[in-house]
């Protein structure tokens, strides 16, 4: 089968893919793939072969390699200046625990390479120099990653298409395993319950939460492997990679740092557009997200440079880093989405939604009087809104 896509995210743009799959590879029932996407930052190619029984109790086994190229300088909003290039190969496997539950393993080797340039923030020059090369904040990581995940997954929904009573729930872990250039890991944990209201309407609630951090020789999670909140999949209204921990570039503009702990939550009033008969087929949903992603150690990697100023004293200095950061950024948005399916395999999804920001406390009432500088509070800020299509 020959697959062909197009479509359009929320800061990235354009998004092409290509793919090209045989199920029944010389009529064993195993399956090849071949697939590419580009988009605004991204570039993705993956070979992959799968032996969906492996075992006659249905286990598969899958072998994949694949390269990656992420260049966040690209995106329409939140901009940051470095580039990730990842080439790996790994191999997979899914054993079926009950008729509702599998569980997923996976080994692979990474060899990934993290450039960052001229303006990068002081987090980012902080890792170049204790684990890459380079001066200023321009320089770049070059190493071997060796990555185990494991994932359980449990499916009692009613439908895969259009579900309308069950649930969905997810725990999956990620770690560089010791003996890789950079040890972290991450976990995840995800949760979405139906509930039928009547014949058209259902009711969707949802909540993730994830955590990530150093070990071993990496004191704390590396910063392109931070979570990011805002956008599809988060919080719908906010743009993408905008919510979260944000700090002052040495160009006085405002970027996201991200975090290593998430949580967001999502209601989703789902029922049939007017006027089609075909209920299985389109379907429109009224919706409202919420969450927050925080770093405790984000004052700890301000990018001010103020705070190595040696003209001010100690006192002041240490606390700069919290006058010029946020510690954590929580969002609220509401919405209208549409989800019409052409065929099994071929979706339209649109959603328009709202996002909100009320000043805090710092922004409406602090005064900060020093000799050098002066932080005066805006009492007349009113709230920001966004909307999002």
């Amino acid at each position: 089968s020959l697959d062909l896509s197009a479509g359009w995210v929320q800061d990235t743009g354009l998004v092409m893919s290509a793919g090209v799959a045989q199920d029944n590879l010389f009529g064993t029932g195993k399956s090849v793939s071949l697939r590419a996407s580009r988009s605004k930052t991204t570039v993705n190619g993956s070979l992959s072969f799968t032996d969906p029984y492996f075992t006659p109790d249905g286990v598969s086994l899958g072998y994949d390699i694949y390269g990656k190229s992420y260049d966040p300088r690209k995106a329409s909003s939140s901009a940051k200046q470095y580039k990730t290039t990842t080439a790996g190969a790994g191999v997979r496997m899914g054993i079926p625990v009950t008729e509702y539950d599998r569980v997923n393993l996976g080994l692979a080797a990474e060899h990934l390479t993290v450039n960052t340039y001229k303006g990068a923030p002081k987090r980012y020059a902080d890792f170049i120099n204790q684990y890459g090369k380079g001066t200023g904040g321009v320089g770049s990581f070059k190493g071997w990653l060796y990555k185990g995940t494991i994932g359980w997954g449990r499916n009692k929904t009613d439908s895969a298409l259009w579900p309308t009573r069950g649930y969905l729930t997810g725990v999956n872990g990620e770690i560089a395993l010791p003996g890789s250039d950079l040890q972290y890991y991450t976990l995840t944990h995800n949760q979405t319950w139906f509930f039928p209201l009547s014949k058209d309407f259902t009711l969707m609630l949802g909540g993730e939460v994830g955590y990530g951090n150093g070990y071993g020789k990496t004191k704390t999670m590396p910063f392109f492997e931070n979570f990011y909140g805002g956008g599809l999949g988060s919080v719908r209204g906010y743009e993408s990679g905008t919510l979260g921990p944000k700090v002052y570039d040495e160009y006085g503009e405002k970027i996201s740092y991200g975090g290593n702990k998430k949580a967001n939550v999502s209601a989703e009033l789902l029922f049939p557009m007017p006027g089609i008969k075909d209920s299985r087929t389109v379907r429109l949903s009224l919706f409202a997200d919420a969450g927050s992603v925080w770093d405790d150690k984000t004052y700890d990697n301000s990018s001010s440079k103020a705070k190595d100023n040696p003209n001010y004293t100690p006192a002041i200095r240490g606390q700069i880093p919290y006058l010029g950061s946020e510690r954590k950024h929580s969002g609220f948005s509401y919405g209208l989405g549409l989800d019409w399916k052409f065929t099994p395999r071929l979706n339209l999804l649109a959603k328009y939604s709202t996002g909100f920001r009320a000043p805090t406390s710092d922004e409406t009432w602090l005064l900060f009087p020093h000799p050098d500088f002066y932080l005066k509070a805006n009492p007349n800020l009113k709230a920001e809104t966004a909307k999002n299509f």
